[in-house]
């Protein structure tokens, strides 16, 4: 529970830096990471990623995520990863464990936004 417990903790502060880091699509910073307004063609990867997670195919829709990034490293891809993260914070975390993705992944994943912002 401890170690969770610091794994969201660490979660959130990455989405804190990458809030104040990232300018939305939308134009401006990022207020609320819910209310980010994408347009295609992260609106289109967003409703598959939101599909994914409703299914509970959380590796998938993280692949999918990935597979976005790997063609343009761009704010609002690195948006729809913060997005993406943040979703899953609010997923159970035991529900999650049943179908391999864990709330580490997710530390990992925003870590990974992190480097990217900070590399470009």
């Amino acid at each position: 529970m401890l170690t969770d417990d610091f794994i969201i903790e660490q979660s959130m502060m990455v989405i804190r830096f990458l809030k104040t880091a990232l300018i939305s699509p939308g134009g401006g910073f990022i207020e609320e990471v819910e209310d980010i307004p994408f347009q295609s063609p992260q609106l289109e990867i967003k409703k598959e990623l939101e599909s994914l997670i409703k299914q509970k195919e959380y590796c998938q829709a993280e692949d999918l995520l990935y597979e976005q990034l790997e063609q343009e490293e761009s704010d609002d891809n690195l948006c729809l990863g913060l997005w993406f993260y943040n979703c899953l914070l609010g997923e159970d975390e035991e529900t999650m464990e049943e179908h391999n993705f864990g709330k580490d992944e997710i530390l990992a994943g925003l870590k990974e936004l992190e480097s990217k912002k900070i590399d470009f």
